[in-house]
C-alpha cells in the first residue's frame, strides 16, 4: 500500500497521528472515527500497542509526506473517508484537510473539489469515478 513507507513504523504512527488529529478536529473523537482508525492502522500491520503509543502521544510524531504520489493520495483519501464517517463534515475538520494536503503537495483547488464530492456523498456510496475524475483536472 505504501511501498517501503509501510516498512517504518514511526511514518505510519505519524498518518495514525494526522488522522487522530482530523477526528479529534470537532474536539471529540466519535466512535465511527476511532473505528475507522482502527481498521486502517490494523491495515497498515500496526499493533494495538503502535496504535495506543499514537493516541497517547500523536504530537511525538510530526508527519512527514512520502515522496510518491500513490501514498499521499491514499493519505488524503483516507482523510476525506474519516472526515465523513460521523455523516457530518464541519469546517474544522475541512481546516484540517486543507493543511494535510498542502503537506501531501496537494493544492487548495484539488482539495476544495475532493470535500465538495465527499459532502455532496455524504449519505450515499461515492461513486468510484468521481474522485477520480476531480483528480484527473489537476494532472499535467
Amino acid at each position: 500500500m505504501f511501498g517501503n513507507f509501510d516498512s517504518d513504523i514511526e511514518r505510519k504512527r505519524s498518518v495514525l497521528a494526522l488522522l487522530l488529529e482530523m477526528a479529534n478536529a470537532d474536539k471529540e473523537i466519535e466512535p465511527i472515527e476511532l473505528q475507522y482508525i482502527k481498521g486502517l492502522a490494523g491495515n497498515m500491520g500496526m499493533t494495538q500497542m503502535d496504535i495506543q503509543e499514537a493516541m497517547d502521544h500523536p504530537k511525538d510524531y510530526i508527519f512527514k509526506a512520502p515522496a510518491d504520489e500513490h501514498s499521499r493520495m491514499t493519505i488524503m483519501y483516507y482523510l476525506l473517508f474519516l472526515m465523513r464517517s460521523n455523516g457530518e463534515i464541519d469546517l474544522r475538520e475541512e481546516a484540517v484537510a486543507f493543511k494535510a494536503a498542502l503537506k501531501l503537495g496537494f493544492s487548495q483547488s484539488l482539495t476544495h473539489d475532493l470535500i465538495n464530492v465527499v459532502k455532496f456523498h455524504l449519505v450515499d456510496e461515492i461513486p468510484p469515478d468521481a474522485m477520480l475524475n476531480n483528480i484527473k483536472k489537476y494532472l499535467n
